[in-house]
């Protein structure tokens, strides 16, 4: 499976956790996961994969504090909405070549101000 580009899972109501094996899909290009129910923390994993473009995982039951994949300087789109994430938006992300960002309805339990980090920091 190392040298799939694209996954498509959307709308099939897959449930439980993202393995962090999916860290090891180096050639992975493009992911949509969107409309299912998987749960627990977006794996720090998918921060290194290096050729990802775009990854969609809005409407899911993701919790936890965003990864830093906005390192990534191939990622472009980034869509997390609908999910129940928390903490800091990663200052990084506005200063990546991320082109467009959803995160609309996902970041609870955080005071606006206190939203974005400094990424000099």
């Amino acid at each position: 499976m190392s040298s799939v580009k694209y996954i498509s899972l959307s709308h099939n109501t897959l449930s439980g956790t993202l393995p962090r094996e999916i860290g090891n899909m180096k050639e992975l290009q493009e992911l949509y996961l969107i409309n299912n129910t998987l749960t627990g923390v977006i794996p720090e994993e998918i921060g290194g994969l290096d050729k990802l473009v775009a990854l969609y995982m809005n409407r899911n039951k993701l919790i936890g504090p965003l990864p830093r994949v906005f390192k990534l300087k191939s990622l472009t789109a980034l869509s997390l909405n609908k999910n129940a994430l928390t903490g800091m938006i990663p200052g990084e992300l506005f200063t990546a070549n991320i082109k467009s960002i959803d995160l609309s309805d996902t970041i609870s339990k955080v005071p606006y101000r206190q939203l974005l980090e400094d990424p000099s920091t």
